[in-house]
């Protein structure tokens, strides 16, 4: 097993911080290998869900290898995503074969209800912290639209 201080984040191609995440790559839905489950230190959600991007999940997925750590219907892949979008993705689905889409709204809302009622700033320091996010957001939009990494960056 990976200790649990493996640097698993990368820097992709536009210097942003990224770290992976797992998603299945084929009809039939996302599924862990009896071997892998049996080395993970961690239980599913009550739901039967993993943390996508749960250390441990990635650590055991790294040491079995993506092909090991797939059950018989599933086809496990790694994808990077900025390090800041980690607790802002949604995986979809079609028939099991899923794909990831970052939740940029979701992000702004929260990033820009902390400057605006947590942070105890004048409103022009404010204002500049806004427009950082969303020039920010705006970049990560333009960058991410068109490429998603799959395995190493």
């Amino acid at each position: 097993m990976l200790s649990k201080t493996t640097e698993i984040q990368k820097v992709d191609r536009f210097g942003n911080r990224i770290s992976p995440l797992l998603i299945n790559k084929c009809y039939g839905g996302f599924s862990l290998s009896e071997e892998a489950k049996s080395l993970l230190q961690i239980e599913p959600d009550e739901y039967g869900e993993y943390v996508r991007h749960d250390e441990n999940l990635i650590s055991t997925v790294l040491e079995l290898g993506l092909d090991k750590s797939s059950e018989s219907w599933s086809k496990l892949a790694m994808v990077y995503v900025p390090e800041e979008f980690l607790n802002y993705y949604l995986i979809t689905e079609y028939d099991g074969c899923e794909s990831v889409n970052l939740d940029y709204t979701k992000y702004l809302m929260e990033k820009l209800d902390l400057i605006l009622h947590v942070d105890k700033k004048d409103n022009e320091e404010k204002l500049l912290q806004i427009n950082y996010i969303y020039s920010y957001v705006k970049k990560i939009q333009q960058e991410w639209s068109h490429f998603m990494m799959f395995s190493d960056p």
